[in-house]
Parts: structure tokens; sequence; C-alpha cells
């Protein structure tokens, strides 16, 4: 979708202006005449002038066409005015007012009605039920949030208004500024995809900024941030985590629910950075913005040593590397501190002076291997803040210092003047780490994301390559399995009682189970039977799993094994992922689960292997093997005709390889 049209408007149109300042639409029009340049239309069938603007009736009676008309009046009124503006062709509509999709199901109706109509006739749509939007370097502030953001390099995708106004706020505190923000609002028109497109070739743009209660399209997210993240990262953060959440985000924005497992995995695979609070969000952006790259080895320089010990335990619980010193910079160290102990932290013990603190930073600002700089202070009684703070407003070259003033609130002066001179603040030795980790995370992102493909999340829509029918039964599902190769163990199929003869071809003790392929939780239900040692057992087994209608399976027992669950899922929200973890009966005991999402890499798979408990049981033989049959099983699942669900549990993991014991489909 093409939304140049917001950025590049020379004349708005303000529907529902009001000589009430305490009206939304008052508000609008006044941030927008900071912009001398643009032409403004303000609507007001009862007033002449309004801030020293000729007013008009309507749309109809302007001199020429509004690119942009911004509604802002009563929503029983909204598709009225939104058929006046496709009579007038405008190129843009801003529906500030709420009461739609929000507020139920008549409101969804409207809502819907109104989408259909500027769909058709071309013509782009932001909201309902939004703030609407800004683009600083265009002086545009097309919002009733703020008109006095500055110009930087933070876009800011939001589905909430409330959460651009707080944080507009935190980032006029710390110095730094926004290239674009957008509220979505119920976001019946413009997306966070077509803002994504937008702010990956937007030249101001250096960081992106996330807050999102639901999705329109998962997989072209994924998609799209693959590519994005390669040159720029994206903090996202998702409202709407819990019942609760979920509720209130519905309440607000009409959204839909996430499932936060599957997001965290595919914000991962797709290279987006995803945090957990506001106060991580606040602080990566802006870290990340005040930075002239992304930084990745951290340097901790204190007159503190217990919050810098918890720092560093912090640090190495969250993967934040802590960089060693070189031996360059370990001896021009010792020359000037002769009785420190070198290490990281760097300890200039409790009597440290400015003067020390300017030393120590100076001489680290040059050693290459070190890319961010975090400085522990805490006030004691011989401590010299104001000295230190002076020394800690100073740059140092390309690296990001972190000023970590530990505390309480007597620190805040100083706090507010390193804020001003544009340092990064934290008043607690966990905020440097959980920033630093995003950062990290940012970094490793923009080497090491592989572009995502999308596939379509059309239940009825298939791969380009479908090479096989949908499997009606066990026997159907086996030869398509083993058609990839994949093993089976030795085994049977029962249908009658007469069959029994051919159990003597196996050898014992056995295993029977349902080929039910629909049937879930077998085992709690019964559907699985182990140690078979005769042919009377297994009679009696037969007679117990006949009662679920579908032919019985008798396999040779498989022993010093690995039991794995892998699933292949296509879901409405993410289309096509894997669930990969321990399997059998653990697989619900110790939910050791983890997602990536189709098509995916080999190196993909192997990486979301390795962070379940499964992958510290297997070898390295094990390992590759496993990650070669989920290879398998993705092409299978994408390959399958009319297939929604693919799944393998147990998979056992033996010394010669995989052998599916167990499937369900969908």
């Amino acid at each position: 979708m093409d939304i140049s049209a917001l950025f590049q408007c020379r004349s708005i149109a303000v529907i529902g202006a009001s000589r009430d300042q305490k009206k939304v639409g008052h508000h609008i029009l006044k941030s927008l005449q900071k912009n001398s340049d643009l032409e403004l239309f303000p609507i007001n069938p009862h007033a002449s002038t309004l801030l020293g603007l000729r007013t008009f009736v309507s749309l109809k009676e302007l001199p020429h066409p509004a690119d942009i008309a911004i509604i802002a009046v009563p929503s029983t009124v909204v598709e009225s005015i939104v058929d006046e503006c496709i009579q007038t062709h405008v190129k843009a509509v801003i529906i500030i007012t709420s009461g739609f999709a929000e507020n139920g199901k008549n409101g969804k109706e409207v809502q819907d009605r109104i989408t259909q109509k500027l769909s058709q006739a071309n013509i782009l749509l932001l909201g309902p039920n939004t703030m609407g939007y800004i683009a600083p370097f265009d002086n545009i502030y097309a919002s009733f949030g703020a008109d006095d953001v500055t110009p930087g390099p933070i876009a800011v995708i939001s589905q909430s208004g409330a959460m651009l106004s707080a944080l507009f706020q935190a980032y006029a505190s710390a110095k730094t500024g926004v290239s674009f923000a957008v509220s979505l609002g119920n976001r019946a028109g413009i997306d966070e995809l077509s803002l994504l497109e937008h702010a990956a070739k937007d030249h101001h743009t250096r960081v992106i900024v996330l807050y999102m209660e639901s999705f329109r399209n998962i997989p072209v997210l994924l998609s799209l941030a693959s590519r994005i993240v390669k040159s720029k990262p994206i903090f996202l953060l998702k409202g709407g985590t819990t019942e609760c959440g979920i509720s209130a985000a519905v309440s607000h924005t009409a959204a839909l629910a996430t499932p936060q497992a599957l997001l965290r995995d595919a914000a991962q695979q797709a290279g987006i950075v995803m945090v957990e609070t506001f106060e991580q969000l606040v602080r990566a952006s802006i870290a990340s913005a005040k930075s002239a790259f992304l930084p990745e080895h951290l340097m901790v320089v204190t007159n503190a040593g217990g919050p810098s010990v918890v720092l560093v335990d912090e640090a190495v619980q969250a993967e934040v590397p802590l960089v060693s010193l070189s031996s360059k910079t370990a001896s021009t160290l010792t020359e000037q501190f002769p009785t420190l102990r070198l290490a990281n932290p760097l300890d200039l013990l409790g009597d440290a002076t400015p003067e020390m603190f300017d030393q120590a930073l100076t001489i680290l600002s040059h050693d290459l291997n070190i890319d961010a700089l975090a400085c522990i202070v805490t006030q004691q009684s011989i401590t010299d803040m104001d000295g230190i703070t002076k020394v800690l407003m100073k740059p140092r070259g390309k690296r990001l210092v972190i000023a970590c003033l530990t505390g309480g609130d007597q620190l805040e002066p100083y706090r507010e003047k390193l804020r001003n001179a544009g340092v990064v603040v934290t008043e607690y030795p966990n905020e440097v780490v959980e920033t630093m980790k995003a950062l990290v995370q940012a970094q490793r992102n923009m080497e090491k994301t592989l572009p995502y493909a999308v596939l379509s999340l059309s239940s009825s829509a298939q791969p380009t390559k479908t090479t096989h029918t949908y499997p009606e039964t066990f026997s159907d599902l086996q030869t398509v399995l083993e058609s990839y190769g994949l093993r089976f163990p030795k085994q049977v199929l029962i249908s009658d009682e007469k069959d029994f003869s051919e159990l003597e071809t196996l050898s014992f003790p056995l295993v029977a189970k349902t080929t039910d392929l629909a049937l879930k939780h077998k085992a709690k239900l019964g559907a699985v039977i182990a140690d078979i040692h005769d042919l009377g057992y297994a009679r009696v087994a037969y007679n117990h799993l006949k009662q679920w209608n579908a032919p019985v399976v008798f396999q040779e027992t498989i022993t010093n094994a690995h039991e794995a669950l892998v699933g292949m899922i296509r879901d409405p929200q993410f289309g096509w992922y894997c669930a990969v973890g321990l399997g059998g009966s653990l697989s619900d005991t110790l939910a050791d689960r983890r997602y990536f999402f189709l098509p995916a890499q080999k190196t993909v798979i192997a990486y979301t292997l390795s962070q379940t408990k499964l992958a510290s049981l297997l070898t390295k033989e094990q390992t590759h093997a496993l990650v070669e049959t989920i290879n398998t099983l993705q092409h299978c699942a994408l390959e399958t005709n009319k297939l929604t669900e693919l799944e393998i549990n147990p998979l056992f993991i033996t010394e010669n390889g995989a052998i599916v014991a167990d499937m369900k489909r969908g």
C-alpha cells in the first residue's frame, strides 16, 4: 500500500474544527498551523473564521480538493462525511472519531461499510479511533497527541494513541526525536505492514518501534521484518498478553488475541527484538537512536563494587558479552592506576574522583574491542557527583555511554543533566543489562537473520508444489511419509482378529495403538498399550483398542532412543509453523516447546532445536538426524494437499536416525 499521500500533502481539511479549545478538532487544527506551507481548510458550518482561518460549511465548498480530510465529529455522521470525501476526491481520510468496531457488532458494520467505500474509491484510510500521525521532518502534526515532538531517528507505529503520547514524553526527556509516528487505531485501512514498508525506505528513520495488540498478517510481517532488520532494528512491545490484557485491548482497538509463545519465537526468527515492558521499549529505542552503531561488547566502570557485581551476574545470564581488556589497554591502565585490580568491571573504588573516571574512560574509549561503556556511580560521603556528572557528559568517540546513577531520587538532578546532554541514563544495574540485551540482540539479528518467505494464510491455498493427496488413513499417511524417506518401526496393521497370524513376523515385546489419526492424548486415554509379550495379551490389547473404530497397529518396541515431538500446524494468524520439543510421555509434563515458521532454513531449525530441553539429550549425530527429519517433514506438510496439521509424537531418535512411532494429521 502506497501511503506517500500522508507525507507529501499540501492541503488538509479538518472536519469538526471547533472554537472550543477542549475539542479534538480545535487541537488538531492548531497543531497543523505549525506548518505555514500547509493549506488548511477548517470545516465548521457555525463559524466564519477559526484560529485566523476562513471556515467552510462542507468539503464541497473548498476551492479545490483537499489532499487529506481529518474527521473529528460524532460517529453517527462520519459515514456521510466519508461519502463527501469520495465525491470531492480527497487522497486520504483520517478518522479520529471512536465508536466503531471497538464498540461491537453495529459499530463494526459501519466501519466495514466505510472501509469498503474508501477502498473502492482508492482513498487511503487511517483509523477509525486514531490519534492521527506526525511527521516532524515535514513539520506535519496531524494529531491531538503532540505538536512539539522534535525530529529524530525513531519511527513509532502504535495501535494505541496513548502509548504514542507516553513515548513522545519519554523521548523529549531523553533529548531524542521521531522521524514519524502513526496511531493505527482500529486499523481498518493503513496498517503496520504499509508503515513498516515506509519506515524501511525513509532515510530519516534508523530505529523502528512497534506497539501492537494484534497483527494484520503475521507471515507478511515476518517477511518484511526479516529484511528490514538487516539495516534498521525493530523493537516490539506486544500488549494484550494476558486474559485481562486481551479484554482491555479488544475494548479499545478491536484487537484479536495473538498467542504469546508463538509470537516470541516468530519475532526471534524474523529478527524483531521483542521487549517485555514499556520501560524496556523506551530505553532500548533511545539507546539505539543514540548509538553510532549497535553495540555488542560491554565494559563496566564503577566506584561501587556491589552494584557492579550484580550487573556482571545479570549480564552473563542475559548473554551480554563482557569485553576483555586488550594488552595495550591493560598496560596503559596499570601505568595510570598501579594499585587497581584490572578486570571488567573496573572498580575505581569508593574514593574515585572525577579525574579518575575521566582518565579511565579516556583510556577505555581507545580500545577497539569495547562497543559500550556502562558507568555505575553511587553517591558516597566523599563522592563529587557534580564533577563525575560533567565527566560522563563528555563524548567518548562512537562508543555508547550508559550512565547508571544508583541511589534514589536525590540523584535525579544529576540524571536530568545527563539526559539534557544526550547521555543514556538508568537508575539501576538491571536496566543497563536489559538495554544492552536488546541492543546486542538487534546487532546479532542484523548479522544473522535470514529472509523469510511468505506462504498464504488461506485455508484453501496450497504451495506451488503439491505432490500428495490428503491422507485419509494411517496407511495413506505412512505411504506419504515413507515417500520422503522417513522410517517406521517394524509393524503390522490389524483390522480383524483373523489377521493375528501376521504378528508372528514381529519380535516381542510389542506396542499396540489405535490408528485414529485425529485422536489426541492417546496414552492418557488408554489408546496405547505397551509391554505386550505374547499373542494372548495382544488379543486383549486389540479388543480394548478397537473401541476407537480404527485398525490397530502393533509395532516392535524401540529401545535406547530419545522421544521427540515434531508438529507442523497451519494457524489462521501465523500460517504454517513447527513445534518441536520432548515427546512421548514427557511432551505435556515438561512443556518443552519451541517454534519456527515455515518455510525455514536448516540453520533456523537447528537454532530452534537448540533452545529446547530435548537438545541437551542428543549427540551431535542425533541432532543432525533430527534437523534433517524436521526439514523433511516441513516439505511433506507444505506439499500435501489440504493438510492443516501433521504431528509426529513420539519421533524416536536413535543412534541410527529417526523413527516415526505415531502420528496425527488434520
